[in-house]
């Protein structure tokens, strides 16, 4: 995978968001894969093979949508609400991945850092919120604003 930058990763997260929204049914299908078509696009320095793997989804969420929509579930070959759901949970996990890459290596546009409590504390450097963290990756998201 290549390497992600702050601005993509928020991107990211975005389109996690997204799918949690959808998820809670806050927001339909069309406007997931059309937000997340729009995220996605808005990224600067995602790979085009990265970019190319969630598009794909996306891409296959609307054809999903285009099929209910169009009242042809009948014509789909397979279990449509399998399917559908398959998509989220991959979508969801290709961009979890991509995220825990980032956050295993350093990034040296980031000049803030959280500050450490004790060997288990950190504090952020931005919200000023302290969390007990255990992880071994260079990079750390603050669990309350969200910024590395």
């Amino acid at each position: 995978m290549s390497s992600l930058h702050e601005f993509d990763r928020q991107q990211l997260q975005l389109i996690k968001r997204k799918i949690e929204l959808f998820e809670k049914k806050i927001i339909n299908l069309f406007e997931l894969k059309s937000e997340a078509s729009a995220l996605l696009n808005a990224t600067e320095n995602l790979s085009d093979q990265c970019k190319g793997a969630i598009q794909g989804r996306v891409n296959f969420l609307e054809m999903i949508q285009n099929c209910m929509e169009e009242g042809s579930v009948h014509m789909w070959k397979g279990d449509i609400q399998y399917d559908l759901a398959q998509t989220i949970i991959d979508l969801n996990k290709l961009i979890s991945d991509l995220t825990q890459t980032y956050l295993t290596t350093p990034d040296t546009k980031i000049k803030e850092t959280a500050t450490i409590g004790d060997s288990e504390w950190l504090l952020c450097p931005y919200c000023h919120d302290a969390w007990k963290s255990s992880t071994q990756n260079a990079m750390v998201e603050c669990l309350n604003c969200e910024r590395i």
